[in-house]
This record gives structure tokens, C-alpha cells and sequence, in this order.
């Protein structure tokens, strides 16, 4: 049987091939600038993971330690801003946001963001402290935070009946199914006491990841769905916005220029 150092050493070469992998076929299948957040993600975790396995071999655990969770923040921030690509590309599908999806988006990401906070400011585990501590707290926030948001921009976009693109529902798919089953491990880990030396636990999340890699470079290397036309509901829907709009830039307008009987009484 593999032990644990084995089965770790597998998973970290299973993420870098699957990053550098998955690089190759944003590149080749000309994704990187219709994705440009999430291809800096999986440059920048391509990248990291080279320094920290120098520092691995070559640095003290304390070094490692204090490099990996500033390169996680960073990653954490990347994150978000993956789900808010995607927001843009499905909310934002036709150049301009639609502003009956834009609204319950902010406030459900809104709401998700301070639950996810609250989570995990109230975690508390015997024996660690400091940046130990806040490290075990934003990694669950986060992880809560990723799911969160994205399940409110599927609502947002659900209740219009708007469409998504293969690409975009791979992306958010395989991001929730990576934070999902880290938020299970994390919860598993809380229930049976959280000993830091038993890593089993992180390898689980490890796995997700290289999974979840793995359905990308599957993902991408389809062609793109076309999007399809918008559903009659959805355009009677912005017909309807679209008259609203032109009749109070109408009253506006009639409201601010002057009529000629308001020109007499002045003069």
C-alpha cells in the first residue's frame, strides 16, 4: 500500500501536470481571453507550486508553512473572481448586465459573504492560535463563500431562464465540487477533534482539486456550446424593461425642457 507521503507526492505531480495541462488547452482552444481570471489562477497556482516545492526541500516547515497560506490568500481572492467571470459572461450575455439578475446577484453574494465570515470567525479549535488558527478559518469561509456565490448566480440566472455556455457551467461545476468536498473534509475534520498531523484529510481536498482538473481539460477541450437564443419570456421581459425606460427618459426630458408658455411667463 501507498503511505502517506506516497499519496501526497502523487497528488502534487497530478496538479502540476494537470495545470500545466490545462494551460496548454486554454492556449490551443484560444480560451485565456475570454477567461482571463481563471487563466491567471491556473498560472499563478502553476507557479506557486514550484516555489513551494523548492521551499519544501530547501526551507524549514515554519518557511513552508508561512509560504503556503500567502499563497492560498491570494488563490482565495482568484477564486471569487472566477465566479464573478462567469457572472459576467451569463448575467452580462448580451454586453450589458441585465438589471432584474444583476440585484439579487449582489445582495444573495452579499448575504453568502457575511454568513461565510460569521462561519468561520466562530471557529474555535484547542490548541491553535495566530495565523495556525485564521488560516483553518478563512480556508472554511472560503470554501463556504465559493459555493455560496456561485449557487446564487445560478439562481439569478435560472429565474431569468438564462443560458449557459459548456465552458462557464465547467468552470463553476468543478470549483463547487472542489469547495464542497473540502468544506465536507473540513467539517469531518472539525467532528473528530482537528489533529493537525493527521493529513489524510487534506488529501481528500487534494483529490477534488486533481478531479476537478481533470474535468476542466475535458471541458475545454470541447468546442463551446452556442448560446441560444433567448426564451420569449426573457425577451417580452426586456421588451417590457426597454419601454419602461424610454417613458421615463421621456418624462425626464419633457419635465426639464421649458414650453413655450412657461418661456412667456419668465420674460
Amino acid at each position: 500500500m501507498l503511505n502517506i507521503a506516497e499519496i501526497e507526492n502523487t497528488l502534487w505531480l497530478g496538479s502540476f501536470i494537470g495545470h500545466i495541462a490545462l494551460l496548454i488547452v486554454l492556449t490551443f482552444r484560444r480560451c485565456v481571453t475570454e477567461f482571463p481570471v481563471f487563466t491567471t489562477r491556473i498560472s499563478y497556482l502553476t507557479a506557486t507550486t514550484i516555489a513551494l516545492f523548492y521551499i519544501s526541500r530547501y526551507g524549514t516547515a515554519h518557511d513552508y508553512f508561512r509560504a503556503y497560506w500567502a499563497v492560498a490568500f491570494i488563490d482565495y481572492a482568484l477564486q471569487v473572481g472566477v465566479i464573478y467571470e462567469m457572472a459576467r459572461h451569463v448575467l452580462r450575455s448580451r454586453g450589458k448586465w441585465i438589471s432584474e439578475a444583476r440585484r439579487p446577484f449582489l445582495i444573495w453574494s452579499a448575504v453568502g459573504s457575511a454568513i461565510a465570515v460569521a462561519i468561520g470567525a466562530a471557529i474555535r479549535i484547542p490548541g491553535e492560535t495566530g495565523l495556525s488558527l485564521y488560516s483553518i478559518q478563512s480556508n472554511f469561509a472560503t470554501s463556504f463563500l465559493t459555493c455560496g456565490v456561485f449557487l446564487a448566480m445560478s439562481l439569478s440566472a435560472d429565474r431569468l431562464a438564462l443560458q449557459w455556455t459548456n465552458h462557464d457551467m465547467a468552470i463553476g461545476e468543478g470549483l463547487t465540487f472542489w469547495n464542497l468536498c473540502t468544506l465536507i473534509e473540513q467539517i469531518a475534520h472539525l467532528a473528530t477533534g482537528w489533529n493537525p498531523n493527521q493529513r489524510a484529510y487534506d488529501d481528500v481536498s487534494s483529490a477534488a482539486y486533481v478531479l476537478s482538473l481533470l474535468f476542466w481539460i475535458v471541458a475545454f477541450s470541447l468546442p463551446v456550446s452556442k448560446r441560444p437564443p433567448l426564451s420569449r419570456d426573457v425577451q417580452e421581459q426586456l421588451a417590457l424593461i426597454h419601454e419602461h425606460t424610454i417613458a421615463g427618459l421621456k418624462t425626464l426630458d419633457s419635465a426639464a425642457t421649458p414650453t413655450k408658455r412657461d418661456e412667456k411667463e419668465t420674460q
